[in-house]
């Protein structure tokens, strides 16, 4: 898309995961009526309040508005952790799925799993 659009102001991509548990097996986010938090993130987020990783930017647990949330901070803490290593089978997952479509991916798409399997795959 970003050949075809040079010079317009395309909309940003997110990828949230609400349903990430901890070690004890309860939920790590309190529910969907907190969703509104993470989105006022997005639109709202200045640079500063965010940390680079390998899938992208994630908000820093200060940035969200925790006030009021049933989310102690610890599971803040864990819901914003990137950890590459769990990310490897998920792209390999991916490349399975792609095959499946064989010539109708776009190479851009390839292309970017690539990038995101190196990243990832860094020690």
């Amino acid at each position: 898309m970003g050949e075809k659009f040079k010079g317009v102001k395309l909309p940003k991509f997110y990828y949230v995961n609400w349903f990430r548990r901890n070690e004890k097996g309860d939920w790590l986010w309190p529910g969907f009526g907190d969703n509104i938090r993470v989105i006022k993130w997005m639109l709202e987020h200045k640079p500063h309040e965010a940390v680079e990783t390998p899938l992208g930017y994630v908000p820093t647990p200060e940035s969200i508005d925790a006030r009021d949330l049933n989310v102690s901070k610890e599971n803040l803490k864990t819901l914003l952790t990137v950890k590459p290593e769990e990310w490897v089978d998920e792209v390999s997952g991916l490349k399975k799925f792609y095959n499946d479509f064989g010539d109708k991916i776009p190479s851009t798409l390839k292309d970017e799993l690539s990038s995101l399997e190196k990243r990832v795959n860094k020690k």
